[in-house]
């Protein structure tokens, strides 16, 4: 059976009947399970799938990868639009954080007080994600990912308060994972855990299978030449037929990643549909 993913929002849109926006959501069909991987900064996630002709009304799971707003922004909408559907997320994914760049204040970005609302509105629909997870036979999310590698880390400056004391490791961050014939499909929201990681930890979880693709944010925008290129290392190891970076990954990290890997590279933006 094709697994179909199509990116319902990003930072990127070529066609101009499709609304681009700092965030990513992702609409996925696999296995006989509809799922919506994120849900992008604004309600345009709505808006899209509308004009891709992705009826929401399907949706039997909406799996959020962490807190931040540009991922939890289109919550509300969603959860209307998707009346039936479960919501997974971490119990840490809601809580107030920040992004800090001394010396100005910080910077809230967790999830909008709308989606909170909207979100404690639906209690019942609920799930909390605290170790794998699987969703459907086939297709399941990793819930935490463990920080093994040294040159990763959470892509920027997060704390969990205002005074920017206390660091936020944004224990929240997960990915998703789909069977297929050919090899396993990897989402990421932001790779805040590391790119690596997130793919070592999922090799972990499906040990007799080879990563075939892999999908979303990277988080790279601020990596360094030596993270660049153990990333680059790391993956040219793994041999994925598909790298697919969007959102934030940022401009160096996607260029590094389409000279390397010419073959797997695909470019996203809103409305980008791969079938697999």
């Amino acid at each position: 059976m094709a697994v179909t993913l199509t990116v319902l929002a990003d930072n990127v849109s070529h066609d101009p009947r499709l609304l681009a926006e700092h965030g990513f959501a992702l609409w996925i069909e696999a296995h006989g399970t509809c799922l919506l991987f994120d849900t992008g900064q604004t309600g345009a996630v709505v808006d899209n799938a509308l004009e891709l002709g992705v009826d929401l009304r399907r949706t039997d799971v909406i799996a959020l990868s962490h807190g931040h707003y540009d991922h939890t922004g289109g919550l509300e909408r969603t959860l209307e639009a998707a009346s039936a559907a479960l919501v997974y997320l971490h119990p840490e994914a809601t809580r107030a954080r920040y992004s800090t760049h001394p010396p100005r204040p910080a910077r809230p970005v967790g999830m909008p007080e709308a989606a909170q609302r909207a979100l404690d509105a639906q209690a019942s629909r609920v799930r909390w994600v605290r170790a794998p997870t699987e969703l459907c036979p086939g297709v399941g999310l990793t819930g935490p990912i463990p920080r093994a590698r040294s040159f990763e880390d959470t892509g920027g400056l997060f704390t969990l308060d205002a005074a920017q004391e206390k660091v936020d490791d944004l224990v929240d961050d997960q990915a998703l994972w789909i069977d297929t014939e050919e090899g396993v499909v990897v989402v990421t929201g932001c790779a805040h855990s590391g790119v690596v990681n997130t793919l070592d930890f999922v090799s972990q979880l499906r040990p007799d299978r080879t990563i075939m693709a892999v999908l979303g944010g990277f988080h790279l925008h601020s990596a360094g030449e030596d993270r660049l290129a153990a990333t680059r290392g790391a993956l040219a190891r793994l041999e994925p037929r598909v790298v697919a970076p969007a959102h934030c990954t940022g401009e160096r990290g996607a260029a590094m990643l389409r000279h390397s890997f010419p073959v797997a590279f695909r470019p996203v933006a809103v409305g980008t549909r791969l079938k697999i």
